[in-house]
């Protein structure tokens, strides 16, 4: 009798903590029932009301105490929170904690570890969740390319599933990135495709409401910056008018009421723009970023109106706020506006000190957020503008002290024109240095990229660690990559210092068996083995074979007893045996679903995929391949204009490249078949091209057009093979 009322009440607990009325305290309750829960060891029970607990937590702006409670339900509960859709939910309220609190780094991190289960176990639904989240943090650290990549991933996934309401989701993120990368029209095509979509569903729920307005915001705001600001105010006005009669209509169209005051500024019409925003003075219950907001817009109100003061107080009390909620780029936003403000006015004292500000907090901004990327280097453009103009500024200042003290305008001007040529000088002089660090840092990326792209020394360490036989692998032009001890013993060889000889020019008694190797189409080895004759008297028997999952590392293993029929090694069957297995896993996409009919559906798309790419007409597989051509002309062709060599030469200093004598001649026969379509081999050595790329921007004395336009061939590759890889 007692059990049973103790789990009525636990029951009573958990079904309280999911109310939503605001005149109850919802996480006392929860708390609560999770500690019934656990005491009745209602582990399952516990973690999902553990789930609503971290949740409201994120709802009141407690993102550290939300991430303590989830690490706290992770040791209480091990064994549950190791299962794979726990444990990538936790993940991923973890991460988005990490992202509120602005630690971009660490939620990036996280997000890829919850990415990484939901890839192992090839859970589609799980995949899109975290595509979206990768998304969030790409686009919150400006890496707009890779945020959008993510976004349309996460899309795919969702479009094969058939969740209209994830996909208007998806659709709304990617216009929103769109935006931010200045790409208006497309905006606007996919905020009407999500605003389409959402307007099919109920949107009786506070939360759907606002979807439906923001996204009508965003179309406008887009609208107005390609010029059609008349276009924009209708649908700002028709969205007001038709949402009026709806609850807590006011709180809803804030920011509609914010956007279309912007938009009349931008028009001109500064008296339309202050009713606008005055709109918004009676409402109540905004969150926090809604009122610095509203402090922003009023600002720039009152500064178009030229009342300064007014302007004045109301972006002092805009920085207050945002210093309070230690919002960075709200701080600096307000700094810059502060320093307008004060110079209209004529205040040059005020306004430099502002403006001082505005670079201190913008470059710290900058050291937080925009560490790579594009957004960074536009910043840091901006900010030597920002620093010319605080230059100015000061000798403005210094020009009216000088005004002041001595009238001799004569000295003046000489000292005036002194200032503007040093500042000229040393402006020329700090934009040449940046130039060449900027060249530096590139360099030093490409070398980066062209020694990360080898196989790596752990990898076949790792691989071959139990090979008892002599064993050496080689890349493409006979370079050592890896060796085991037992070859060094045999050859009497140190193992450091041999690594990267040319095996040939190493150990000479091997030219004569590589030179008796065959080859196939794609100019690597076929599985095969050549005798080595190592001395007069003793002879042993060479086999080789490509590994093709690693770069087509040439592994090649010595028999050493002799036998009536050749046996192959352990090393031979080890590398044929992991090809056939990666062969196989490339074309497998296993899939888990409840739902024996959407199974089915989804199988017969998979079937249909995998019949596309063997057929080689895939959509992905022709970009992906005609790229690769592209970029490997491009290649030889900037290396031809740079150096005034040609092919051979770029294969022999490159090193990624096989040069072989035909008739007397040397050629590139592998390196030529990736000049044309027609001849590029079924299953190309991307990392070969991309290899060549990055040695000649490392390595070559390029022009800006010349490193630019090679730059530009190396990313539209490395889109179409994340891609393709991603498609197959």
């Amino acid at each position: 009798m007692s059990l049973s009322l103790c789990l009525s009440v636990a029951a009573q607990q958990q079904s309280d903590c999911w109310q939503k009325d605001q005149d109850t305290d919802v996480l006392a309750l929860c708390l609560q029932a999770y500690d019934s829960a656990a005491y009745s060891a209602n582990n399952h029970g516990a973690i999902e009301v553990g789930f609503r607990v971290a949740d409201l937590y994120q709802q009141q702006g407690e993102f550290a105490r939300s991430n303590e409670f989830l690490l706290s339900m992770s040791q209480q509960f091990p064994d549950l929170t190791n299962q794979f859709l726990i444990r990538h939910q936790l993940l991923r309220d973890m991460g988005i904690n990490h992202y509120y609190l602005k630690d971009y780094s660490q939620a990036l991190q996280i997000f890829q570890q919850a990415f990484d289960i939901a890839d192992v176990q090839q859970d589609l639904l799980a995949l899109s969740k975290s595509y979206n989240d990768l998304g969030v943090v790409y686009k919150a650290q400006s890496r707009f390319a890779d945020s959008l990549s993510a976004y349309q991933q996460s899309l795919k996934i969702k479009e094969t599933l058939g969740i209209d309401l994830e996909i208007a989701k998806s659709l709304n993120n990617i216009a929103n990135v769109l935006l931010l990368m200045g790409k208006y029209e497309s905006a606007i095509t996919y905020h009407r495709r999500s605003l389409a979509l959402f307007e099919q569903f109920d949107q009786q729920d506070f939360d759907g409401r606002e979807q439906v307005i923001h996204i009508k915001d965003q179309i406008a705001l887009a609208l107005s910056r390609i010029g059609k600001v008349d276009e924009a105010i209708e649908i700002l006005e028709q969205s007001i008018q038709q949402t009026s009669e709806w609850p807590a209509h006011e709180l809803l169209l804030f920011e509609t009421h914010c956007n279309l005051a912007k938009i009349y500024l931008l028009n001109g019409q500064v008296a339309a723009a202050y009713d606008a925003i005055n709109k918004t003075q009676d409402i109540s219950g905004m969150r926090s970023d809604q009122v610095l907001l509203r402090h922003e817009v009023y600002a720039a109100v009152h500064r178009a109106q030229n009342d300064f003061f007014q302007a004045e107080r109301e972006a002092l009390a805009g920085l207050n706020l945002a210093q309070l909620n230690k919002d960075q780029e709200q701080i600096s936003l307000f700094f810059k506006m502060l320093s307008d403000i004060n110079q209209a006015q004529g205040d040059d004292a005020a306004a430099l000190n502002y403006l001082r500000q505005f670079i201190a907090s913008h470059e710290n901004n900058l050291k937080q957020n925009y560490d790579t990327g594009i957004k960074y280097l536009q910043n840091e453009i901006e900010l030597q503008v920002q620093q010319k103009n605080l230059s100015l500024l000061q000798k403005n200042n210094e020009i009216q002290e000088l005004q002041i003290r001595n009238q001799q305008w004569l000295v003046f001007s000489v000292l005036l024109l002194a200032a503007i040529s040093a500042l000229l000088v040393w402006w020329y002089f700090k934009k040449k240095a940046a130039e060449k660090q900027q060249l530096l840092n590139q360099i030093t990326y490409h070398r980066k990229q062209l020694d990360e792209l080898k196989t790596p020394k752990q990898r076949l360490e790792s691989f071959f660690k139990n090979i008892k036989e002599p064993m050496v692998c080689v890349d493409q032009t006979y370079r050592i990559t890896h060796l085991n001890s037992a070859f060094c013993q045999f050859f009497k060889l140190q193992m450091d210092s041999s690594l990267q000889m040319h095996l040939p020019t190493l150990l000479p008694v091997f030219e004569v068996a590589i030179n008796g190797i065959t080859f196939n189409q794609d100019e690597l080895p076929k599985q095969q083995f050549v005798p080595v004759q190592i001395s007069q008297t003793k002879q042993v028997l060479m086999w080789i074979n490509v590994m093709s999952h690693m770069d087509n590392t040439i592994v090649l293993s010595l028999q050493l007893e002799q036998h009536q029929q050749p046996l192959p090694t352990d090393s031979f069957n080890l590398v044929a045996n992991s090809n056939q297995i990666n062969a196989i896993v490339a074309k497998l996409n296993v899939l888990k679903n409840t739902n024996n009919i959407l199974t089915k559906d989804l199988i017969l798309q998979i079937d249909q995929k995998l019949k596309l790419a063997d057929s080689g007409v895939d959509d992905l597989s022709q970009a992906y391949r005609t790229s690769m051509v592209e970029l490997m002309t491009s290649n030889l062709e900037v290396w031809r204009k740079n150096t005034q060599g040609d092919r051979i030469t770029l294969a022999e200093k490159s090193a990624v490249w096989k040069v072989t004598i035909d008739d007397g001649r040397l050629r590139t026969r592998a390196m030529d078949r990736y000049l044309s379509l027609k001849t590029l081999p079924k299953t190309p050595r991307w990392r070969s091209v991309v290899k060549t790329s990055h040695y000649i921007l490392a390595e070559c004395q390029l022009s800006f057009e010349q490193r630019k336009y090679l730059n530009d061939r190396l990313e539209v590759f490395m889109v179409n093979l994340k891609a393709y890889t991603s498609g197959i």
